[in-house]
């Protein structure tokens, strides 16, 4: 499952006009996720996940990749790649927006 709180806001002619909304949904989701150790230390992890549609928002999918690196028994370090797409079309309400770049991480496992 994942949850969406969006809100927005647009102010025009120095807020002379303005307009703000928001929008609560869940998608339920299918997820793969593939984990590699390629040398002792070392790991990639492949993720993908897609919203089964019609029931939050209209599509929604989600791809990583990490590679990661195990500084002590307890601690990791990864950094990669995360793209992830919404597009809900709801009673008046448009949000078609993709979030994409690189992530960085620290893991603490206790």
């Amino acid at each position: 499952m994942r949850a969406w709180k969006i809100e927005a806001g647009v102010s025009v002619a120095g807020g002379v006009v303005s307009r703000s909304g928001d929008k609560d949904f869940v998608d339920p989701i299918l997820a793969l996720r593939a984990n590699y150790s390629p040398a002792p230390r070392w790991s990639a992890i492949a993720h993908i996940d897609h919203g089964v549609t019609g029931m939050g928002s209209d599509s929604t999918t989600q791809v990583v990749a990490t590679l990661n690196y195990q500084i002590t028994d307890r601690a990791y370090v990864s950094a990669g790649y995360r793209r992830l797409d919404v597009d809900c079309r709801s009673g008046g309400t448009r949000v078609d927006a993709t979030m994409a770049g690189p992530p960085l991480g620290l893991t603490w496992r206790f």
